[in-house]
């Protein structure tokens, strides 16, 4: 099961995590959101070791999901080395978000995307549209 993030620890849990991590920034109430459920599942135990993946409820946890410029969801994000490397919104394929998480894995771990928006706060990058 995908861990949960907070406002209060995503710092911690996220940006210093020695494992890259996928974040998904994700509500209850959204049915594409619960659709990635048994996706992030099936995606945890073939990175396991390699990659921690957990969610963010961006109602409850606004100041994160501001910072990252969340504006819909799913929004999941990778990152590695406390940056955000790779994004993609929507309710993507298996296979998409598992070559997103591969060409993300196999970044330099800090660099950050490159065009990324920023903000006062953090770096956020830019959306892939689910096709």
């Amino acid at each position: 099961m995908p861990k949960t993030f907070t406002d209060a620890d995503f710092g911690t849990a996220v940006l210093r995590s020695k494992l890259p991590v996928l974040v998904d920034f994700w509500a209850p109430w959204c049915g594409p959101c619960k659709m990635l459920t048994p996706v992030l599942a099936a995606l945890e135990t073939e990175y396991a070791g390699r990659l921690v993946i957990g969610k963010l409820d961006i109602d409850e946890n606004q100041k994160t999901a501001d910072a990252y410029h969340v504006t819909s969801i799913p929004y999941l994000v990778v990152f590695v080395g406390g940056k955000p490397v790779a994004a993609i919104e929507g309710a993507v394929p298996r296979k998409a978000l598992a070559t997103m998480i591969d060409k993300a894995l196999a970044a330099k771990p800090a660099k950050a995307l490159t065009g990324a928006r920023k903000s006062k706060k953090s770096t956020a990058p830019p959306r892939k549209k689910s096709k």
